[in-house]
């Protein structure tokens, strides 16, 4: 949950004082050098330098950390870059975990930034991959039996890393031979399955030798950041690029859908309006050949990385990108040259929608019954010239007003796959169901507590109202879900509970805080610190509890891992007195 851009605006302020000066350190035992392929930049150790200082002295749940929990991060970071625990070897593990203590982590990367174990174990894991996509290629080359019994674990994020190569090469049959029968189960004979397979793997170890410091710096600061919470995390300037594009809705570039096919770009799909679809020219299956700026010589993208592309295309709006296009048509080979004015794209596919339905009662009479599917808590506060207009609430409320129109009998909100989103949006969103009042209360560190209230009086819908919850419902979902529960507005059904995140985030931008970084003039990385609790207006906590619908619904949800008391270091229940408040609760 991201707070509103008044509240980050005024928590800059003390940030940049903060950080503006280069703090000292006594002097500790460093890590031992080692030769590794990735020479991080001067940038990523100023960044990772202050993301420290940022956690040490503004997270929320600050006092909990300390040099000793940095013990957790090598084997946390491995996890990052194998999840399925079928590269790295538990003497792998070892060997970093004692070449790097949790004292040595630290005081490098708080006084000097330096993150060399980061590029360490990754070159360890590029050497894996590579070892193992040759046994594959020539395991691959045998007869397999398919018709025994046996058995693979497909999750194995829990489970330890193979003791020996032997037991490595012996969960790697087990794969290979699940993953064949995936293959033959979908239509395929068997040597088609292994073609498939060897190409899957060509193309992961491809995917590897092109991920670069950055990638890297992004992985292991986010590992040093879960030390304080699973919410916390760092961002790479890329990442930051595309996590403000999703939070409103919108970005700049010519509005098509990229991805990379045997080393092609290829346009997937063409968005809506955007300057793609309004040209005409470009059609899905296209395949991008090379890219040019206005007056500038086009550059050949075959084989080139998508991340790398897609930043070429993306630009400034008003400005032109010249592209050489191969057409998709049916045995064609044409190629021409398009070229585009760039412009804001709307991304319409997580924008809220709704639809209504006639729905009969017990007697058999039809009522008309509206359905509004919000995805995430979307809104304007990340556009660079603040002039983005994308809100969920006036979407959701002319959403209601042409429901209204229709006469509809019922409203149905579905946030069952809604993750959050922007802190305003929801309080204002809650707003259109009641009348004046509290919405959510936020702690800080120091204890000191914030009333956000809806502050209109008006109702945009005062009907009867259903929210839909799930176990995938967090944060910004469980906000609104639990307020117009507290109110008595709405019957809440679904999950045994929602997600259970009950914490507020920023986002804050390290080149605005960071005086080398803001001189540079290059994109800088960011990070998402939790500052804050929230909690209902009757003083209860979502935290790790979540909201418990009113009616409840059997659900497979309820036996999968995916609630906050699943993850690490998830900050703790508790609760604060109840704000004033006019509701009752329609459940006893």
């Amino acid at each position: 949950m991201q707070p509103t851009t008044r509240h980050a605006r005024r928590f800059l302020v003390v940030l940049s004082l903060a950080l503006g000066v280069c703090t000292a350190h006594a002097q500790q035992p460093v890590a031992p050098a080692a030769d590794t392929t990735f020479v991080a930049p001067d940038q990523t150790n100023i960044e990772a330098s202050a993301l420290v200082q940022l956690l040490e002295q503004y997270h929320y749940n600050r006092d909990s950390v300390s040099s000793a929990n940095y013990a957790e991060v090598i084997p946390d970071y491995m996890g990052s870059l194998d999840g399925s625990r079928l590269f790295f070897l538990e003497s792998d593990k070892t060997d970093f975990t004692t070449r790097y203590k949790a004292d040595s982590i630290y005081w490098t990367v708080t006084s000097r930034g330096r993150i060399e174990p980061a590029y360490v174990v990754f070159d360890v894991y590029k050497k894996r991959v590579a070892e193992r996509a040759a046994w594959i290629q020539e395991s691959l080359k045998k007869q397999f039996d398919l018709s025994g019994t046996d058995s693979y674990l497909l999750d194995r994020s829990k489970a330890p890393w193979p003791a020996t190569t032997v037991e490595a090469d012996a969960l790697w049959d087990q794969r290979l031979r699940y993953e064949l029968i995936k293959e033959v189960l979908n239509k395929k004979t068997v040597e088609e399955a292994k073609t498939t397979i060897a190409k899957r793997y060509e193309r992961r170890l491809k995917n590897i030798a092109d991920i670069e410091p950055s990638d890297v710096a992004e992985l292991f600061l986010s590992s040093i950041a879960r030390l304080y919470d699973p919410h916390s995390t760092y961002f790479s300037a890329d990442t930051y690029e595309d996590f403000g594009i999703q939070m409103r809705l919108q970005l700049v570039g010519i509005g098509a859908l990229l991805s990379l096919e045997d080393d092609y770009c290829v346009i997937k799909d063409v968005i809506p309006g955007g300057p793609a679809d309004l040209d005409k020219q470009i059609k899905p299956n296209d395949k991008i050949i090379s890219v040019a700026q206005d007056g500038g010589e086009p550059i050949e993208v075959v084989g080139m990385k998508l991340r790398k592309i897609v930043d070429m295309i993306r630009g400034t709006k008003g400005t032109r990108v010249h592209l050489l296009i191969e057409s998709s048509a049916s045995g064609s080979a044409t190629r021409k040259e398009i070229v585009l004015t760039r412009n804001v794209v709307n991304l319409d596919s997580s924008r809220a929608h709704g639809a209504i339905f006639e729905v009969p009662d017990a007697s058999g009479k039809i009522s008309p019954v509206g359905v509004i599917t919000l995805p995430t808590f979307y809104g304007p506060d990340y556009s660079k010239d603040g002039k983005a207009q994308n809100s969920a609430t006036k979407d959701i409320e002319e959403l209601i007003t042409r429901m209204k129109a229709a006469k509809i009998e019922g409203l149905v909100l579905d946030l069952r796959r809604n993750g959050g989103g922007l802190l305003n949006e929801a309080i204002s969103l809650a707003g259109l169901f009641i009348p004046q009042g509290p919405v959510v209360q936020v702690r800080a560190y120091s204890g000191e507590i914030k009333v956000d209230d809806d502050e209109d009086s008006s109702v945009a819908y005062s009907g009867p109202l259903t929210v839909l919850v799930s176990r995938y419902s967090a944060s910004a979902s469980e906000i609104v879900a639990g307020a117009l529960q507290n109110y008595g507005r709405a019957v809440i059904v679904g999950d045994s509970s929602t997600h259970g995140k009950g914490t507020v985030q920023t986002v804050l931008e390290l080149r605005n805080l960071v005086p080398q970084l803001a001189k540079s003039g290059v994109k800088s990385g960011a990070t998402k610190l939790t500052i804050q609790k929230f909690y209902l207006p009757n003083g209860v906590s979502t935290q790790l509890k979540g909201i418990v619908p009113d009616i409840i619904l059997p659900s497979a949800n309820d036996y999968l891992p995916i609630g906050e008391s699943d993850l690490p270091h998830a900050l703790v229940w508790d609760s604060i007195k109840t704000s004033s408040f006019d509701g009752t609760p329609l459940a006893p």
